[in-house]
């Protein structure tokens, strides 16, 4: 509970910040709203049971109730903020027997904030430059499930929060084209409790559009996360990864 408070305190901090845009007139922000074709490959284990999980994104696709996803961040000179944000809602249903009907509902939800400076940045010829902005902050992740037999519910809700520590470089080709590598490493060991992830992307502005960026790449997030012990053990070792599509809006 602790770590989810401090989550959430963060995360209103960000929030202050983009809701005062246009009184701080020295920060530049940048909201862009994505999708992420997301696949899965991996392994979930609640008490004795555990389930091998591969699923491409058309089979996501075909179970989703609801999704979101909104990145965001803002800038002052060398000092920076980030929020990452994804969050979905599957359903599924099956009726192995005529009088018996299985529901499934799981709500899912990844979200990420923290700070960045820029510890370098250099301008080449021909509008080209580069920069590498470190950063650190949190990642939350929230994993709830309900499974209806007949009329008896059963619910499995986890959460849990990664520290996490990463690098950004920003390289642009030229006043058009450029292009984002991000990696960092989370978690509080290396045995029970750790994620790790890496994006690449090209990202394409307009000069007549200079408050518009359009954004496609790839991003890859693998977690593992285990607590508790007989029937409340559980164990999240997960793959995530695919393409990512997005638009930028800047102010």
């Amino acid at each position: 509970m602790r770590f989810k408070l401090t989550f959430i305190f963060c995360l209103n901090i960000l929030l202050l910040f983009f809701s005062f845009a246009t009184v701080a007139s020295p920060w530049t922000f940048e909201l862009a709203p994505y999708l992420w074709a997301t696949n899965m490959i991996g392994r979930v284990t609640v008490g004795p049971a555990s389930a091998h999980i591969d699923q491409t994104f058309s089979d996501l696709l075909n179970h989703l109730d609801f999704g979101a996803m909104l990145y965001g961040t803002a800038h002052k000179d060398n000092f920076g903020l980030y929020g990452n944000g994804m969050y979905v809602v599957l359903s599924d249903s099956v009726q192995p027997t005529p009088l018996i009907n299985i529901k499934a509902k799981n709500y899912f939800g990844i979200f990420g904030a923290g700070i960045s400076y820029i510890v370098w940045q250099h301008q080449f010829i021909n509008s080209q430059k580069m920069s590498l902005e470190p950063y650190a902050g949190a990642r939350y992740t929230l994993n709830n499930t309900t499974v209806t037999l007949a009329d008896i519910r059963f619910k499995k809700n986890v959460n849990w929060t990664d520290p996490v520590i990463g690098m950004r470089m920003d390289y642009d080709f030229n006043r058009c084209w450029g292009s984002q590598l991000v990696a960092d490493v989370g978690g509080t060991n290396t045995s029970t409790h750790y994620s790790y992830s890496a994006g690449a992307f090209v990202s394409y502005q307009n000069p007549m559009w200079q408050h518009v960026k359009a954004y496609l790449g790839y991003r890859f997030l693998q977690q593992h996360y285990e607590t508790g012990s007989g029937l409340n053990f559980y164990d999240w070792n997960m793959k995530l990864f695919g393409p990512v599509a997005g638009v930028g809006f800047i102010f």
